[in-house]
């Protein structure tokens, strides 16, 4: 049998003729197992039957900004705003909690439509505890979908300046 999964539209026989050149056979799986076609397999033959996951581009989301580990994650489904910056390691001491962005790609419908629009932005306030009765938090993400946590106005990197040379004090200082 096959699994639930099975891309059930196409899948492949990768023949090898008589002279050892290779024959591609395709054949749909609906077509198989609803008795509407029949094929008879060859010595050395290989089918090949894709999953859906197979045949579907690799669904992340991404997030950067000031969390702990910004970088591309697995999409999973029911994924929230707030499940995203939690799987990151939380906002750093310097994120903005009320200036999140998230954008969101169009639909393949959507950039069919002559449009002067390229992607859909949205804009959250996530409390710092990731309350799960936060509205904002509990924004569903889609595949695809970016998360930039803005550092907040007031949060300055730290760093320091070093001075030599013909100066009564060298040496480091902070900023």
């Amino acid at each position: 049998g096959i699994r639930e999964d099975a891309f059930m539209e196409r899948a492949t026989i990768m023949r090898l003729n008589s002279d050892l050149s290779l024959t591609n056979v395709s054949f749909s799986l609906n077509d198989i197992l609803g008795g509407e076609n029949d094929l008879l397999l060859k010595r050395e033959d290989v089918v090949v039957i894709n999953s859906i996951e197979d045949m579907r581009e690799k669904r992340i989301v991404y997030i950067s900004g000031e969390v702990q580990m910004p970088g591309s994650f697995s999409f999973r489904e029911e994924m929230t705003l707030g499940d995203l910056i939690f799987i990151s390691g939380g906002f750093k001491e310097s994120a903005s909690q009320s200036y999140i962005e998230v954008t969101r790609r169009l639909t393949y419908e959507e950039a069919l439509e002559p449009a002067s629009t390229v992607a859909k932005l949205f804009q959250f306030d996530v409390p710092r505890n990731l309350s799960l009765k936060s509205k904002d938090a509990s924004f569903e993400l889609l595949p695809f979908d970016e998360v930039f946590v803005r550092r907040a106005p007031g949060a300055i990197r730290e760093g320091s300046v070093l001075i030599n040379g013909e100066v009564r004090y060298a040496g480091t200082y902070a900023l």
